[in-house]
């Protein structure tokens, strides 16, 4: 051969010069030195990793003249004839052709003679995962009883087809891909030795498409030091290599930010009339993905992609994670698509139109915004007879005029030398209370149908409903409740219907997980509440008319008025005679404190929900109050 390769003329012949695998070759060279080597050995691990380059530094260890040596000397006849690979007690087997039970029978036979020339002989079976079931099986006895003179190295880089009853008879050891900056060393090793100038940044590039094979790498430097004739340069290797341009890629990117499709694919037309390589543009889109996702999460700060920085602050975490996602599963679809582009094109507008949405993220802040918007009561200053508990209400759920009216009339003041303490005059304000409660005007007339309440307050009040449930580990629940749809919220009871092909579903929410569905309701209500579920057109049942149809949020109760006896109806309406002025009928429907809802708890209840949402889609725990 008048020309070697970078990769076989630089292969490591010592324990020494193997690269990335230290846990290898030191176990290696003290297991000779010590007299310890088993009569097995089985490397696992990706390809270009240094496996049978390990095994044949082994074998020389081992068949050195001047061994069992932990270095061997390279310099006397059996080492140098492994190197070339014509030594005769060093066996190379191919088992991917060689993988029949006929020739691990022939295998058989030959283990059992005397060494050619050396004092052992060694049998290295690459890609020994070919193997038939029927041959490892043959292989069994002779590798777990070999004679004394033979030691048996098997590689492969596939080590869950590899026999559990193989591997229990081997020593393991696994290979690791080799960190960039190792094989950035070793290429410039080989250009100092070669007298090949290269540019800054070069070396990077054909290490970052080695993906951690040493091996790679180097016939990747071998091409583009033929291709460069000369200084190697970054635009060389990106040119043999097929890769995009930055600014292609940053341009794609941000037009996809921006949200033109239309710009997106006319910018992949241009690669592609370009000649550049799908697979290739995908992979350096994840790339440039993983930058942005890192720089978002505050673990990277450099990179290849600095002016991309901004974009991903503006996109979020979710979102580029979401890309990644989108873009693995493309670049398997490549593999098998007949129309490559239609590919591309459809992952590039799945994450156009991804990014143009809101995340899971500004919608759970949009929603608790929302949940704390319709909880929380007015900041204005109330009226000086009382709060006006119909002011923050959506417009549908406010109570009828004439019962707001009543609650906003103002009771007139007690002149301060008639006030006696509130034990004395208890009696006849609960009198006074019950007989104004007798004559409050009538309701209003049934509304038509049942009270439905705002459609945003009420979708709001089922994420509330989904939230509590996913927060409180009810997966199960959530599962079998998120195909119905709320209907009505009225007084007692929500309605909530159910697809005639949910029927299952519907049969889980009301047999079984009602409960909890009824515990998540009343968590986000406030109160306790029934539900009710229909499954179909099933009619809906005639709901009570309230004036708290819906009520994102806690709310207090308002306290119910004991029934009074004969006696005390009788006595109501004609109070106690004191010696305080009469008191008028506007004073006696004045709101009293403990019927007038906690502002104070809403705040805090809704603040509640919000974080209690915001922590959900962020997965962190560390605003939690458990």
């Amino acid at each position: 051969m008048s020309y070697l390769p970078f990769s076989l003329r630089y292969r490591p012949q010592t324990f020494g010069e193997i690269v990335g695998q230290e846990h290898v070759s030191r176990t290696l060279q003290n297991a000779v030195a010590s007299g310890r080597v088993v009569h097995g050995y089985l490397f696992a691990g990706p390809r270009g990793t240094g496996k049978t380059s390990t095994a044949r530094v082994l074998a020389k260890a081992l068949l050195c003249e001047h061994g069992p040596t932990p270095d061997p000397c390279g310099q006397c006849r059996i080492c140098q004839a492994i190197a070339a690979g014509r030594a005769l007690d060093d066996i190379e087997i191919d088992a991917a052709s060689n993988r029949g039970i006929e020739q691990i029978r022939e295998l058989r036979e030959k283990v059992r003679y005397s060494p050619a020339e050396a004092r052992y002989k060694v049998y290295i079976l690459d890609e020994v995962h070919m193997l038939t079931p029927e041959a490892f099986n043959a292989l069994l006895k002779t590798l777990e009883e070999p004679p004394p003179h033979t030691f048996f190295v098997l590689a492969t880089t596939e080590l869950h087809r590899v026999p559990p009853t193989i591997v229990s008879r081997c020593q393991l050891f696994e290979f690791h891909l080799i960190a960039e900056p190792r094989i950035v060393e070793t290429l410039r090793a080989i250009a100092e030795r070669e007298g090949v100038e290269v540019e800054e940044g070069a070396l990077e590039e054909i290490a970052r498409a080695a993906r951690g094979a040493l091996r790679d790498a180097e016939s990747i430097f071998d091409q583009v030091v033929a291709y460069s004739e000369g200084r190697v340069t970054v635009e060389a290797v990106r040119e043999v290599l097929g890769a995009t341009p930055r600014e292609a890629v940053a341009g794609l990117v941000q037009a996809m930010a921006a949200g033109g499709l239309a710009d997106v694919l006319a910018r992949l037309d241009d690669l592609v009339a370009a000649g550049k390589d799908l697979p290739q543009l995908v992979q350096d889109l994840m790339l440039a993905i993983r930058e942005m996702l890192r720089v978002c999460l505050g673990v990277h700060s450099g990179g290849e992609w600095p002016h991309l920085h901004e974009t991903s602050h503006a996109l979020g975490s979710a979102k580029l994670a979401e890309t990644l996602r989108l873009l693995g599963e493309a670049e398997k679809r490549l593999r098998e698509a007949s129309q490559q582009q239609l590919a591309v094109e459809l992952a590039l507008a799945e994450i156009t139109q991804m990014w143009a949405e809101p995340s899971a993220q500004e919608r759970a802040l949009a929603l608790a915004k929302a949940a704390t918007a319709t909880a929380k009561p007015s900041r204005t200053a109330a009226p000086p007879g009382g709060v006006d508990r119909g002011q923050d209400r959506p417009e549908g759920l406010r109570p009828a005029p004439e019962a707001e009216a009543a609650d906003r009339r103002e009771p007139p003041q007690e002149p301060e030398e008639t006030r006696e303490p509130a034990v004395e005059k208890a009696p006849a304000r609960r009198a006074a209370q019950e007989a104004a409660r007798k004559a409050k005007p009538a309701a209003p007339a049934a509304r038509a149908g049942p009270p439905q309440g705002n459609a945003g307050d009420i979708e709001a009040l089922w994420q509330a409903v989904h939230l509590a449930l996913k927060r409180g580990r009810r997966v199960a629940v959530w599962a079998m409740l998120r195909d119905g749809r709320p209907e009505a919220v009225a007084g007692d009871r929500v309605v909530v219907r159910f697809p005639p092909e949910c029927k299952f579903h519907y049969e889980r929410v009301t047999e079984q997980y009602r409960a909890d569905v009824e515990a998540a309701l009343a968590a986000a209500l406030g109160r306790s509440v029934k539900l009710v579920a229909l499954l179909g057109d099933e009619k809906a049942p005639s709901l009570p008319a309230s004036d708290r149809d819906i009520d994102v949020g806690p709310a207090a109760a308002e306290p119910q008025q004991p029934a009074l006896t004969a006696d005390e109806d009788a006595g109501a309406a004609e109070p106690p005679k004191t010696h305080e002025p009469e008191a008028s009928t506007s004073a006696l429907v004045e709101p009293q404190a403990d019927e007038r809802r906690p502002v104070a708890a809403d705040e805090d209840e809704a603040d509640r929900a919000a974080r209690l949402a915001l922590e959900f889609f962020e997965g962190s725990e560390e605003h939690s109050e458990e």
